[in-house]
């Protein structure tokens, strides 16, 4: 049973299959690890610094340009799922919205974890950043609009791939839109 660990850019429905992940009976998620947000990097996570990664066996790993240098760190790490969206400007938006508003889940409340939002020139720059290095390093890659098209597919895909007992798991949450 291999680590699993999901890449992306932000806002590519990475939390959504995470989360659906972890209700698996073996998962133990760790949750995004290397958030540049929260200055941690290394192999500490992000919400809980005395936790260690070998410790866990899911994860999701956004990449943004300023945590570049420690992404080296990850490779060869775990089965890797890559996800992207095929609605660019969508992402974008969401991104944007996202930024402005502080609601980065379905079911969080606005709150005020804003964030700068950055211009969509950027935005784009980094997402492409993030394709060039996962398309290279990923063991699967899938769109967000296949992985809720296509769900029980997808999830059953990810799971056998990585060699992990099949479990039926459902959409953990509503998507953003």
């Amino acid at each position: 049973m291999k680590k699993i660990v999901i890449c992306s850019s932000p806002r590519c429905g990475t939390h959504l299959l995470l989360t659906s992940l972890a209700s698996h009976s073996l998962a133990k998620s760790a949750g995004e690890v290397l958030n540049p947000e929260d200055g941690y990097s290394d192999f500490k996570l992000s919400r809980d610094r005395s936790i260690h990664i070998r410790q866990h066996n899911l994860f999701k790993l956004l990449v943004l340009s300023r945590s570049l240098p420690d992404f080296g760190k990850y490779n060869g790490f775990g089965f890797r799922v890559f996800m992207f969206r095929r609605d660019v400007e969508a992402q974008i938006d969401s991104w944007q919205r996202a930024c402005a508003t502080g609601r980065w889940t379905a079911q969080e409340p606005v709150s005020n974890r804003l964030k700068p939002v950055i211009p969509r020139a950027e935005m784009r720059r980094q997402i492409g950043i993030a394709d060039d290095l996962f398309l290279r390093s990923s063991d699967l890659v899938i769109s967000y609009e296949e992985l809720v098209e296509n769900w029980d597919d997808s999830i059953m895909t990810i799971l056998d791939r990585a060699g992990w007992p099949i479990e039926c798991l459902s959409m953990a949450l509503q998507k953003m839109g």
